[in-house]
């Protein structure tokens, strides 16, 4: 994977300049996951699961469609399975676990997505409901990109939850809902 980041060092598509990381020109930053799961249970204990879910979700796919908008104009992806295998190896050299998707259905536009030792599931501990919550959204946005239409995600194996991996179902926005509705 290592070897997919130093092609974008060398496509120029990571930057680091003036105290800067850009990633095809829009900025991040590399931060321990104990921040980002602390952020979202404080979320959680302010508004409820519910409300801090759809504000969490909601947020990452927005930026998550933003960024994967460029990064498939700049790489001049067209094929579908070309486009996600590239995805996961960005969001794989992140450093989010290992993505892996098992599954994927053109037509009916629906996929599978494992993350494998996910430091975010793992680092978020024990939990009765699914703590992936910002890896759905950004997953979210990217498939929307890839896809062309507006696509969700829902977590059905949790690290969280004493799963071994984390997994995700993609599909249309309305598919999704329905699964989340008949989950509860």
């Amino acid at each position: 994977m290592f070897e997919f980041m130093k092609k974008l060092m060398l496509a120029r598509l990571i930057q680091f300049e003036k105290g800067q990381i850009l990633l095809m020109g829009l900025p991040v930053a590399i931060i321990p996951m104990s921040i980002l799961c602390d952020l979202q249970k404080q979320t959680i204990e302010s508004l409820g699961y519910e409300k801090a879910y759809e504000k969490l979700y909601e947020g990452a796919k927005r930026g998550s469609k933003i960024y994967n908008e460029r990064f498939i104009k700049k790489y001049g992806l067209r094929k579908l399975n070309e486009t996600l295998d590239n995805q996961a190896k960005i969001v794989t050299s992140a450093g989010w676990g290992e993505v892996i998707f098992t599954k994927i259905n053109a037509e009916e536009k629906t996929a599978i997505l494992k993350f494998v030792n996910s430091p975010y599931a793992i680092t978020y501990g024990k939990s009765n409901k699914p703590a992936c919550i910002i890896q759905a959204g950004f997953v979210a946005g990217g498939v929307s990109i890839t896809f062309n239409t507006d696509m969700d995600v829902f977590e059905t194996k949790c690290v969280s939850n004493e799963d071994s991996f984390c997994e995700m179902l993609i599909g249309p926005a309305e598919i999704i809902k329905e699964k989340k509705r008949l989950k509860k």
